[in-house]
């Protein structure tokens, strides 16, 4: 029973921290000027900046529940060192976190209460993502430079990458028939991005941080990190094709098709699929501003932001280790006693 009530307490302690921390950067971000959108301007940053402001509150939580257990690692319990002035969250003692219980359930119970709904809705828009992934891999398939490219009925013209593990890439027919031939491989190598980028994957990632807070994060920073996705996609195509003037002039075609394809808006349903028309102006700018350059490796943001966070869980329970580990027992003792 004392077992469970050691898991309660530093589940709140999870929480809270990485909601508080979310709550924060929540306050923060329209003060924030790489986050400002207004008008015509767009958010300005690298994708992977982005989502590491979604994940930090998180990775921040985890590293202090991890300190608060590493101690127990070692070969002596460290109660003894820091008095009873407050709870001890001890894997040797796990009765002394005892004090907590009330508080612990309280916030969880709140947690469930609010958390649940968001997951539930999350879930629902992964089923439709997933089932449209099942869909997609029944339909013709095509390749063009190498890259393979599912032809099908959307409902609405556009292209988009859908699947978190194995994402395909999947193209509207009448769009297709629509657009020549340079404008096919335009669109086609900036969702080959998004594919090889895991950008789906990323997308969910994110969503889920944000529903995991007691207050959600918002849209501001998740907006952002799509529009820079979708700006280095740009990039990558122009790099492929050799003309940013291609890329854009594909843009503003799907854009003036968007809405003359009638049918069931299956893309739409496709929450997680990466495609999106926000700030298309700025997008068309960037690309005839400058030559095309190289766009990078292709890599996925959540995972590069994720093995950071595995290094900084190990500092944590290596260094400072117990002395992180007594300032969180201190700062709960604040309140409980």
């Amino acid at each position: 029973m004392s077992s469970l009530v050691l898991l309660a307490a530093l589940a709140a302690v999870f929480v809270l921290v990485g909601s508080v921390g979310t709550c924060v950067l929540r306050l923060l971000a329209p003060f924030v000027p790489s986050l400002a959108a207004r008008g015509t301007a767009a958010p300005r940053g690298a994708p992977w900046l982005f989502a590491s402001l979604a994940l930090g509150p998180w990775l921040v939580a985890a590293a202090t529940t991890t300190a608060l257990v590493a101690p127990a690692f070692d070969t002596a319990c460290h109660c003894g060192d820091h008095g009873l002035h407050h709870p001890h969250f001890c894997l040797v003692h796990p009765s002394f976190a005892s004090p907590v219980a009330a508080a612990a359930l309280v916030v969880l119970g709140l947690w469930a209460a609010l958390v649940a709904p968001r997951l539930v809705g999350l879930a629902r828009r992964l089923a439709v993502a997933r089932r449209l992934a099942r869909v997609a891999g029944t339909w013709p398939l095509v390749h063009v430079d190498g890259v393979a490219v599912r032809l099908g009925h959307c409902g609405r013209a556009g292209a988009l990458t859908v699947g978190l593990l194995s994402p395909c890439v999947v193209f509207d027919r009448e769009l297709w028939r629509r657009l020549d031939g340079a404008e096919r491989r335009a669109v086609v190598h900036h969702e080959a991005h998004h594919q090889r980028r895991r950008d789906p994957l990323t997308l969910f990632v994110l969503y889920l941080a944000s529903s995991l807070a007691l207050v959600p994060l918002g849209d501001r920073i998740l907006r952002a990190w799509r529009h820079a996705a979708e700006l280095a996609c740009d990039a990558h195509a122009a790099e492929r094709v050799g003309d940013g003037a291609e890329v854009a002039a594909a843009l503003v075609s799907v854009d003036r098709w968007r809405d003359t394809i009638d049918g069931p808006e299956i893309g739409r349903l496709a929450a997680l699929g990466v495609a999106t028309e926000d700030h298309l102006e700025r997008r068309v700018l960037t690309l005839l501003a400058a030559p095309p350059r190289r766009s990078g490796a292709a890599r996925s943001d959540v995972l590069g932001v994720v093995l950071v966070g595995v290094v900084a869980l190990a500092l944590a329970a290596a260094w400072p280790g117990d002395a992180l580990h007594h300032a969180v027992e201190s700062a709960v003792g604040l309140f409980v006693r």
